[in-house]
């Protein structure tokens, strides 16, 4: 998981003195792989890399007592690659969407992985 700091965005006065400052949310973005294997059955449907729904992801620590982390609402890409060694493999991209509501990425206690 990566964190970008929310942008800056300044007010300022004639002369470029600064009167006030407000911070866009952080950006969250989640990338995991998958081996691809003739049982597997893909997490996330795609259509060549193309995923047209938006999913909700739990992020848990393996320490059960630690706090993990809710996306909210996530825009998702897939890449699927192959090698000699470990065959194919899909990557998925997913990227919190910002909403009206400007909802934010929560940190709580959390036990699973999910996605709808």
């Amino acid at each position: 998981m990566e964190t970008e700091e929310g942008e800056s965005k300044e007010a300022k006065v004639e002369g470029g003195e600064v009167i006030a400052t407000r911070k866009n949310v952080s950006k969250y973005k989640l990338e995991f792989e998958i081996y691809e294997t003739d049982d597997l059955t893909a997490p996330i449907p795609d259509n060549d890399g193309i995923v047209l729904d938006q999913y909700a992801v739990r992020l848990t620590p393996e320490n059960t007592s630690a706090k993990g982390f809710i996306i909210d609402r996530a825009s998702v890409s897939v890449v699927r690659t192959w090698d000699s060694e470990n065959g194919g493999k899909i990557k998925i991209h997913l990227h919190r969407s910002e909403t009206k509501d400007r909802e934010k990425c929560s940190s709580s206690t959390i036990n699973s992985l999910i996605s709808g």
